[in-house]
């Protein structure tokens, strides 16, 4: 059995499971050290864990001091699908119309975006956009304001960056996956890698609350080995970026910032070659920090399971391990980022037809495969396609979000992971990247133009961890 855990805040700070959401310095512009890095503790005494893109246990991504950031402009949704939740009285079922409303976000792009993901940083959400136009623009909002009629955009092309996925929070900024290098080669052209952060303490729609680092450039020349990234994560230090690919070619290439450094200085960031561990360390979709351990998460046949130690060297092979996945089923190798219940690591399945949705306990061996177990929703007597665009947790019951026209669907961690029973689904008729959790909504990521999807997971005086997501 999981249990969510309350957390209590003070002076910006979070204490729960995992703590380092506070300032180690006068303005608290830095993380502190990480506090309990212990694994979560079995059954009943399960914290809530952190989710793809999230910075650990719960409550860890509770802002730093001064988080509330600048004024900047309010802008109303207009048209779409906004409005606010059906009638009746919440009950927290998926079926409930009462439990849903929903936002457009077409007032605050200018362009047809493709969000990824989504970044909460204890009272707002940031979805970042994964497209390369001219204009791209990343939109926030405000979990304590109207979730209807407000919300803020900035457009991070051409001063900063564009080409984004997802990301993570440190306590104060929020950084953004760069995924440019994964289209090197189209077009005759070569893209440079971009990592972007927002200080969360100053107005999101204003360039001087932004910052980039070109990663391909920081060696002094072009290094085109530098691959797009899929999913970052932090461990109250260190800010990691998962490899995916330069072009059409898998990479393992990892990439680790350290918050305690400048972020515009290349002695800030290291870089590991994972497939000096093992050659089917590539080609990763999302990252997820479990008590001590990174998981990057595999998405293509010739990719591994990939696990660091966090306590120990980044560069050094021993620190890392693989599993293979698809020894469970030759099927199960598609995936689409992950969640953490305080106990178990979920990866979300990316197989339209196939929804082999993985499961490994962190409490035991990462290389064996008796700590593994996969189980098809489809065969719980659901017509769909399970095809997942990210993970979430509540404290209670895990989420799998549609990456097409499919279901919502939620898993009991109170019931058998492969009963029939612990598995429900709710139709939607909107494609999902990614999803948010704040203590009591789940927030869908909507794909292009499209409406922001909010569900009324735990009631309004009972709430559960805080968790933000990669996919």
């Amino acid at each position: 059995m999981v249990m969510w855990v309350r957390i209590g805040v003070w002076a910006g700070c979070a204490a729960g499971f995992l703590v380092f959401a506070c300032g180690n310095s006068s303005d608290h512009s830095k993380p502190g050290a990480v506090g309990g890095m212990e694994q979560a503790g079995a059954g009943d005494t399960s914290a809530g864990g952190g989710i793809l893109g999230s910075m650990g246990g719960a409550g860890a991504t509770v802002a730093g001091s001064g988080g509330n950031g600048g004024a900047g402009t309010v802008i109303p949704t207009q048209g779409g699908s906004g409005g606010s939740a059906g009638a009746g009285v919440c009950n927290q079922t998926m079926d409930n119309a009462a439990c849903w409303s929903s936002r457009s976000v077409d007032a605050l792009t200018q362009n047809q975006p493709v969000l990824y993901g989504a970044i909460f940083d204890g009272q707002r959400i940031v979805f970042p956009n994964g497209t390369t136009g001219y204009e791209d623009y990343h939109v926030q909002i405000d979990t304590q304001l109207d979730f209807v009629s407000t919300g803020k955009s900035f457009n991070s092309n051409p001063a900063i960056g564009n080409g984004y996925r997802g990301g993570t929070f440190d306590g104060r900024y929020v950084y953004l996956t760069p995924t440019q290098a994964e289209s090197n080669g189209a077009a005759a052209q070569n893209y440079d890698t971009v990592a972007a952060r927002y200080d969360s303490q100053g107005n999101f729609s204003s360039a001087e609350s932004w910052s980039s680092f070109n990663l391909t450039q920081k060696s002094g020349t072009a290094d085109l080995t530098v691959p797009g990234y899929r999913g970052a994560a932090f461990d109250g230090r260190y800010v990691y970026f998962a490899p995916n690919a330069v072009g059409d070619t898998a990479s393992g290439n990892a990439t680790r910032y350290d918050t305690q450094a400048p972020f515009n200085d290349k002695a800030s960031w290291t870089d590991f070659d994972l497939t000096t561990v093992n050659a089917h360390a590539v080609a990763f979709n999302g990252a997820v920090l479990a008590g001590k351990y990174l998981y990057f998460l595999p998405s293509s046949q010739d990719s591994f399971a990939t696990r660091y130690d966090t306590t120990a060297q980044f560069d050094d092979k021993a620190s890392w391990s693989t599993f293979d996945v698809k020894t469970l089923d030759p099927a199960a190798y598609l995936f689409k980022g992950g969640v953490f219940d305080g106990r178990y690591l979920y990866l979300s399945s990316y197989q339209a037809h196939k929804g082999f949705i993985a499961r490994y306990d962190t409490q035991a061996s990462f290389e064996d495969a008796s700590s593994w177990a996969i189980y098809n929703p489809i065969g719980a007597g659901f017509n769909d396609s399970i095809s997942s665009g990210g993970a979430a947790y509540d404290g209670r019951y895990v989420y799998f979000v549609p990456a097409g026209s499919g279901s919502l669907v939620r898993y009991d961690p109170k019931l058998p992971f492969d009963s029939a029973e612990a598995w429900t689904k709710h139709r939607m008729t909107t494609q999902s990247t990614g999803a948010a959790f704040d203590g009591r909504y789940l927030y869908l990521v909507p794909q292009g133009f499209g409406s922001i999807q909010r569900f009324e997971a735990r009631a309004k005086d009972d709430p559960g961890p805080t968790q933000a997501s990669f996919y």
